[in-house]
């Protein structure tokens, strides 16, 4: 038995199928994303959301954080938070 209607193929049931699983995967990384990066942000730290400005292949979701304190050296260099496809 087929779980696919009478004017839907098989073949277009797993495609429809998969589009709802990966924006499913992208709705639950963003979502973790944001947790993390909020989570960040009440610690102190100043997080910048870079994610339309990626330029990496691979990485969906971007975010530039810079420490609460300066290094020794008087710099604060920021590491980026990235998430992958």
């Amino acid at each position: 038995m087929s779980t696919s209607t009478p004017n839907e193929s098989p073949k277009n049931f797993v495609a429809s199928q998969n589009e709802d699983e990966q924006r499913q995967l992208t709705n639950l990384k963003e979502s973790k994303f944001t947790e993390l990066t909020n989570w960040l942000q009440s610690w102190g730290y100043k997080v910048v959301d870079k994610s339309k400005d990626v330029n990496i292949t691979g990485i969906e979701l971007q975010a530039e954080i810079t420490p609460q304190v300066p290094y020794s050296s008087g710099l604060s260099t920021p590491f980026l938070l990235g998430i992958s496809r």
